[in-house]
């Protein structure tokens, strides 16, 4: 991993494990998981996350964000 590339992770890190950016983002994933559940056939469900959550916060290159829930 490069130092670039270390920053960026760190960055999003912080990001997201802000309080109020993780408030928004948990009912986006109990919902993505609670779909998942409904549906026995499904190997995974997925849903995007409002790039507003964070506030603009995100590096300039970040131009989505999902939630993925996979069946083990």
């Amino acid at each position: 991993m490069t130092a670039e590339e270390r920053s960026l992770l760190e960055a999003l890190d912080t990001i997201v494990g802000s309080e109020e950016v993780r408030a928004q983002i948990y009912p986006i994933v109990e919902r993505v998981r609670t779909e998942l559940a409904r549906n026995k056939t499904a190997q995974m469900t997925w849903e995007p996350i409002p790039l507003t959550i964070y506030g603009g916060a995100l590096p300039s290159g970040i131009r989505s964000s999902w939630v993925f829930v996979l069946r083990a």
